[in-house]
């Protein structure tokens, strides 16, 4: 789960008819769906794994937990347990449980897989047009890798092989930004349990992660990474930009908890005038359980967001944590109609400006999927890919079956209009920006 997963919020869609069977009991009543254990021998390595579900089990694993990603080297924001109860915060009253797999080896814990279980309707789509959706329970792993020592590859397989036979009644695994050179996705192909037990489907090519590595100071960014006239360039947009706001340019930073829900309100806003909020689903951030999960980073000091304003109307926000030296670039939206004084791009360098100004990060990371201003501004990528483990039913055939189907006629018409060059300026068009003449 990236800061926070691209998954489409249930509420975002209407209610299809669940096409799998019911799970034993609601959802919202984990105790009944799997009773505690202890940790469980496996005969064949020095290992015992235990899986928690139930969220006062989990709290009371969490200092371990906590102990075993402070050892390890790169600390990701989605492996601490906190992550996990914020995530909760948000599903826990809509059908989501925790799911946290954890090995031991003698008196030690050794590793940890936290997944978040959640209802999803999932959608199947030909570009942006939607032509089934299936709901299921999915379980959303915390993170990029498991968490456990990269070369130790038995705790890694009693981890898979703990999720894979728990008690748990969701129908599929989604990993979610995995880069490719790294021991989890190597793991997520050859590994007899997940032969065993699961279809591997990778719904979207291979793409860029795209990151910024900052310099020791925003001039020596600037300097580093652009030539005199794309700097030039920078600076005439945010002075036209500054010039168009007649009730005056506002640039704010949100931190604290009392400035959540006036902000995810504004943040709403902008999303209704975004050409994603106006031609895809739009998701309500104004929602209590929203609220609460931002308002639960910012009392942990890892909330940085920030709003573009022009008086009291928003132009532009930029959702944001930072945690252990990175700062995690969420998500992004302008108002469309503001389009001609690229507000997102304004935003982008002023939100630079300022992390440099305090509390720098070594890292920006912009998250998952590919876009101009990532291309743009940031100087490192790695290739990465999202995997959906589906488990082997009838039921869930039916449902990759749909989506490949789907993604072979998007593949087919992607080439199509690649080989006619339709193909970006229907992206140009859908966005409400002009086409492009051909040459």
């Amino acid at each position: 789960m990236s800061p926070t997963l691209n998954a489409p919020e249930p509420d975002a869609f209407p209610s299809p008819a669940p096409i799998l069977p019911k799970p034993p009991a609601a959802l919202s009543s984990p105790d009944a769906l799997i009773a505690p254990h202890e940790f469980r021998e496996d005969a064949a390595t020095p290992l015992a794994t235990r899986v928690f579900t139930r969220p006062e089990a989990v709290t009371a694993f969490a200092a371990e937990w906590d102990r075993l990603q402070r050892r390890l080297p790169c600390r990701h924001i989605q492996h601490d347990p906190d992550w996990l109860a914020m995530e909760l915060r948000s599903w826990g009253g809509r059908g989501g449980i925790p799911m946290v797999a954890a090995a031991r080896r003698g008196d030690e814990v050794v590793g940890v897989a936290p997944f978040l279980v959640r209802p999803w309707d999932y959608p199947c789509r030909v570009g942006y047009v939607t032509l089934a959706r299936f709901r299921f329970l999915t379980a959303d792993l915390c993170g990029e890798s498991l968490l456990a020592a990269q070369k130790d590859r038995s705790v890694q397989e009693a981890l898979l092989q703990a999720i894979a036979t728990a008690d748990t009644p969701y129908q599929m695994l989604v990993f979610e930004g995995i880069p490719v050179a790294s021991p989890l996705w190597k793991l997520l192909h050859e590994s007899p349990t997940v032969k065993r037990h699961f279809w591997l489907y990778q719904p979207e090519t291979i793409s860029p992660r795209r990151r910024i590595r900052l310099a020791a100071t925003y001039d020596e960014y600037l300097t580093g990474h652009f030539g005199g006239k794309s700097r030039r360039k920078l600076q005439q947009t945010i002075r036209k930009l500054e010039k168009a706001c007649s009730d005056g340019f506002r640039f704010e930073e949100i931190t604290r908890p009392d400035q959540v829900p006036d902000f995810l309100t504004r943040v709403t806003e902008v999303q209704g005038r975004s050409w994603q909020g106006q031609r895809l689903n739009r998701i309500d951030r104004t929602l209590p359980e929203v609220i609460s999960r931002y308002q639960g980073f910012a009392e942990r000091g890892w909330l940085r967001s920030f709003l573009l304003s022009n008086g009291d109307t928003p132009l532009a926000f930029g959702i944001g944590l930072q945690y252990a030296g990175v700062y995690h670039y969420d998500s992004i939206g302008f108002d469309q109609d503001w389009f001609s004084y690229a507000p997102g791009k304004v935003l982008f360098c002023l939100l630079l400006e300022q992390l440099y100004a305090n509390q720098t990060p070594e890292l920006l990371d912009c998250g998952y999927g590919e876009n101009d201003y990532k291309r743009f501004f940031t100087n490192e990528s790695y290739e990465e890919a999202n995997l959906f483990l589906f488990r082997k039913s009838v039921p869930m055939a039916r449902v990759l079956a749909t989506r490949a189907a789907c993604s072979g006629v998007s593949r087919l018409s992607h080439m199509v209009m690649d080989t006619l060059q339709l193909r970006e300026n229907l992206r140009r068009l859908r966005r409400g920006r002009k086409a492009i003449s051909p040459a």
